[in-house]
């Protein structure tokens, strides 16, 4: 009966490590997701200002 509930223990002590794990990974990836569409948007922005002969020199992110 112990050895079941040892089993038990142990195995949701790892569920919820691995949850835990998930969780972290995701606002990793979502970060980085963010990360690399800001500099393909500050790349764009900066080919067209160029295109049209300017230069910017800052960027705001409104909601």
């Amino acid at each position: 009966m112990r050895t079941k509930m040892y089993a038990l223990l142990y195995f949701s002590f790892l569920f919820i490590i691995l949850v835990l794990l998930l969780f972290v990974f995701d606002i990793f990836f979502v970060y980085l997701q963010a990360d690399n569409f800001l500099v393909n948007l500050s790349r764009e922005v900066s080919l067209r200002l160029q295109g049209c002969g300017l230069q910017g020199r800052t960027i705001t992110l409104k909601r």
